[in-house]
């Protein structure tokens, strides 16, 4: 059980660790945007190429933490009646949920988008524009995040699983968190 709990703590530092290196992406975005402005409006030479990086770079960025978002819980969720439940009943819910709707969600996009990511590498695709930016390298960020994503799905089931074999093993008492526990894992005023 000790080793499951570090592989838990491992997966969580790495995927945490990418993600906020992956987060210097939006100074990256930031600059660019300072840098059409200025170009613009104070030397009236705009660029074809900043709408397009910027667009890239976003989406790239929104993607690849994704994980980072399910491991902090930041995604949007509607609490009105599970925050009512007892801790267990949160926890049930949240390995039901991840098995029924996450793991089907990762297995199928994560081989799509290495399909989608290929196809685009193999065939040299060009953006639209007149800059005409190849397109592989966001692509191949979608690929990344999906990995990543799955990766912190099969984390957080594994939590799910841990915390309850804990809880029935001590007779029903309630455990300490494991290591950065999504939302149904916290205490909400049972």
């Amino acid at each position: 059980m000790n080793i499951l709990k570090r592989i838990c703590r491992v997966v969580d530092t790495v995927i945490d660790g990418i993600s906020r290196v992956i987060s210097f992406l939006v100074l990256a975005v930031v600059a660019i945007i300072m840098c059409e402005v200025i170009l613009r409006r104070i030397f009236g030479l705009p660029q074809i190429w900043t709408t397009d990086l910027i667009t890239m770079l976003f989406g790239c960025y929104t993607v690849m933490i994704l994980a980072f978002g399910l491991q902090h819980n930041t995604f949007v969720c509607v609490d009105l009646i599970v925050e009512r439940m007892k801790s267990i009943t949160r926890h049930w819910i949240a390995l039901i949920t991840a098995i029924l709707f996450q793991l089907p969600f990762a297995y199928f996009l994560i081989p799509r988008s290495w399909t989608f990511f290929y196809r685009s590498l193999s065939t040299g695709e060009r953006g639209y524009s007149v800059w005409a930016p190849p397109i592989w390298p966001v692509k191949l960020c979608l690929f990344i995040g999906m990995v990543l994503l799955g990766i912190q799905i099969l984390n957080e089931l594994l939590k799910q699983i841990l915390w309850l074999l804990t809880y029935y093993k001590s007779g029903k008492q309630e455990p300490a968190p494991i290591y950065s526990m999504s939302y149904f894992t916290e205490k909400h005023g049972d």
